[in-house]
């Protein structure tokens, strides 16, 4: 980012799935917005007395904003940056079913999220810059599943999903977690006991997968060893890509979400400009 530029806080609030009233969900919050802040007061509309929960933000995003406000708003600076030459980066935090992966890729040509429309900004700024400059962008795509990393973009070391279901014994661990091939011990234990481990239901990180990356740092950083890049030339190779390694994340069913993403995925772009 640009020396200017700050760490910017955003928060945006999804609708709740079973609002019987239409704009019910603006009695739970009330703002308090000034030229660069936004004060959020979190209310309790069963308990009026119930203290109240201040939060401090640079951008505050209600239920009611569209996708491409979303883009506008959170991640256009930081694509403005890195077509000025500086880094990005935009960060989706929050618990299971907040809306995270819909914020990010969206569902629907219409419902695109900030990646999609990150590459289609990029790409109409490489053309209209396309006279002066010489561009190359290019993609990696890969997820953090039980501390290791995958591949998203070369299906061989991809990480299998992770379905709710019921194998033979040796296939999965106690609590019916079907376990592909690549990720079953070679000696599994059989015990009426399940694994369990500090802050999670089951613990699986004695299933070390075959085809997990190692991170390593060099001269230049901190890198994936043996991590795929793809030259792209166009937001919908982007769109593509993205789609295929959706298709490739390690997700489990929960009680908030039925497809819930079990790691964490990182999309990224690197855009090269020289001078002509």
């Amino acid at each position: 980012m640009s020396q200017s530029s700050k760490v910017s806080v955003s928060l945006r609030l999804r609708p709740p799935e079973d609002e019987a009233v239409p704009g019910d969900w603006k009695k739970v919050y009330q703002t308090h917005a000034s030229d660069d802040e936004v004060i959020v007061t979190v209310l309790n509309p069963k308990d009026p007395s119930a203290p109240r929960r201040e939060y401090l933000l640079d951008t505050f995003l209600p239920p009611d904003t569209t996708q491409q406000d979303v883009f506008k708003q959170v991640a256009k600076p930081l694509c403005d940056n890195v077509i000025a030459g500086f880094n990005g980066c935009c960060i989706a935090y929050g618990q299971t079913g907040a809306g995270k992966t819909y914020t990010v890729v969206g569902e629907t040509e219409g419902t695109k999220g900030i990646a999609p429309r990150a590459a289609e900004y990029l790409f109409e700024q490489i053309k209209r810059n396309e006279h002066t400059k010489t561009t190359t962008v290019e993609m990696s795509f890969f997820e953090l599943y039980l501390e290791h990393p995958y591949d998203l973009l070369t299906s061989s070391d991809a990480s299998p999903v992770v379905k709710k279901g019921r194998q033979s014994r040796h296939d999965q661990d106690e609590g019916g977690i079907a376990l592909p091939a690549s990720m079953r011990a070679p000696t599994p234990p059989v015990s009426d006991k399940p694994y369990s481990a500090p802050g999670s239901a089951r613990d699986l990180s004695h299933y070390v997968p075959k085809h997990a990356l190692a991170v390593r740092e060099g001269p230049e950083g901190v890198y994936v060893e043996g991590l795929k890049v793809v030259e792209v030339t166009s937001a919908d190779e982007v769109s593509r890509m993205l789609e295929t390694g959706m298709t490739r994340r390690a997700t489990f069913d929960t009680r908030m979400n039925e497809r819930s993403s079990r790691s964490h995925s990182i999309v990224f772009l690197r855009v090269t400009q020289t001078s002509k």
